[in-house]
């Protein structure tokens, strides 16, 4: 089976690269490298894949590295900082987040999501409940009475809460139209 590895850049996506090698490796029956002493060849071809998978400003990282192993140990420091860095204005971002004048709901909610989708690819976490919260947060005081009803029910999930939050959008939109807002 041939497999075809992504190139790990120093300005690269280290978490989505770190999926496509251990699965590159399992399917070459050669992850067991990244777990300690394995057979010599294991380690040679898993070796092998490791420098073809790294951009060449990175292959001085794992060239002197004596097992795959610490080599790929050296490869998850050197982005560990940048990562948190990276999650921690992400975190940011989705912390004042808020709707836009004219934007629909469903493209904010959409919009949070992907930033809380973002900070989990640079290793940050966003429970469902801290979710469900920064998006109620940055919402106006015409859906304050949704946002009551949605902290006191727990985490929702982003279908739902696009549909909820939808539903009172409409309802906003048409108590405009009638002039009754």
């Amino acid at each position: 089976m041939k497999v075809q590895l992504r190139t790990l850049k120093i300005d690269g996506n280290f978490h989505a690269w770190q999926i496509d090698f251990v699965a590159a490796l399992t399917l070459k029956g050669l992850a067991e490298a990244l777990d300690g002493p394995v057979d010599p060849n294991i380690e040679r071809n898993a070796n092998a894949y490791l420098l073809l998978a790294v951009d060449d400003t990175l292959k001085y990282i794992v060239a002197g590295a004596p097992s795959v192993r610490q080599g790929y140990h050296a490869l998850r420091m050197t982005f560990m900082g940048q990562l948190a860095a990276q999650a921690a204005n992400l975190r940011s971002q989705l912390n004042s987040i808020e709707l836009s004048r004219d934007e629909p709901v469903a493209q904010y909610v959409t919009r949070a999501h992907k930033l809380s989708t973002d900070i989990a690819w640079a290793g940050g976490e966003v429970s469902p409940m801290d979710f469900t919260r920064t998006v109620l947060r940055g919402l106006p005081s015409d859906y304050n009475s949704i946002r009551d009803v949605l902290e006191g029910q727990g985490p929702q999930p982003v279908p739902d809460l696009i549909f909820r939050l939808s539903q009172v959008e409409q309802r906003i939109k048409d108590d405009t139209a009638k002039g009754t807002r």
